[in-house]
């Protein structure tokens, strides 16, 4: 089903994008709240750590994080293209940051992992920080997601997996197949490992920690 995107003017004179009747921002004053947003994301970031923001709403708590952290590493997952579009019309700012900010559209959220720009990411260290007024848009979508990124139930670390085939080289493929809807534990893990696969278990179940869980 399409979105109907509309747009009203908050107290403080900003556009505020609605989609399907919803605020996307505050009708009050939607740079304090995207700042106060942006202050919280940012609370012990390192200068290296990509934030993942799922949702770009009207886009101004992006702008936020940019503002307060220049060099930050942004990717920003959306779902609805329509609302991009009509995002980095509201605000043009957001397409004078593409060194640092990257928007990742993608409806189907399992398809994440094939956009370069996400997998990249996702091999490095990042944080997960996501948009309140978005999530509650699309729930499920943004749910998905972020389970996703945590890596912690089955699907999503088999998604995760593909990214790392040196490290599914480890582990015994009949055993991952056996995986319910437990969420991945260093238990799990301990079950996954090929008999034959070299290093020591401890070194091995590290490693797999480290890539793919922690």
């Amino acid at each position: 089903m399409d979105s109907l995107i509309t747009t009203e003017i908050s107290r403080t004179g900003h556009p505020v994008l609605k989609k399907n009747g919803r605020l996307l921002a505050s009708s009050m004053d939607p740079w304090r709240e995207a700042r106060a947003w942006a202050e919280k994301a940012l609370t012990g970031v390192e200068p290296n750590e990509t934030i993942f923001v799922l949702g770009l709403a009207c886009g101004y708590h992006v702008l936020a994080i940019r503002a307060l952290a220049e060099n930050q590493p942004v990717l920003v997952i959306e779902r609805d293209a329509e609302l991009a579009r009509a995002a980095t019309e509201l605000t043009p700012d957001l397409l004078k940051c593409k060194n640092s900010v990257e928007i990742v559209v993608e409806e189907n959220w399992a398809k994440l992992i094939e956009h370069a720009s996400f997998r990249d990411r996702l091999c490095g260290i990042y944080r997960v920080a996501t948009h309140g007024a978005s999530f509650q848009a699309e729930p499920e979508y943004f749910a998905a997601v972020e389970k996703l990124l945590n890596g912690r139930d089955r699907l999503s670390f088999l998604l995760q997996l593909k990214t790392r085939p040196e490290l599914a080289a480890l582990l015994d493929p009949e055993a991952i197949l056996a995986i319910q809807n437990e969420a991945i534990s260093v238990k799990t893990l301990e079950k996954l490992f090929q008999p034959q696969a070299q290093g020591s278990r401890e070194r091995r179940l590290w490693r797999v920690l480290e890539e793919l869980v922690l």
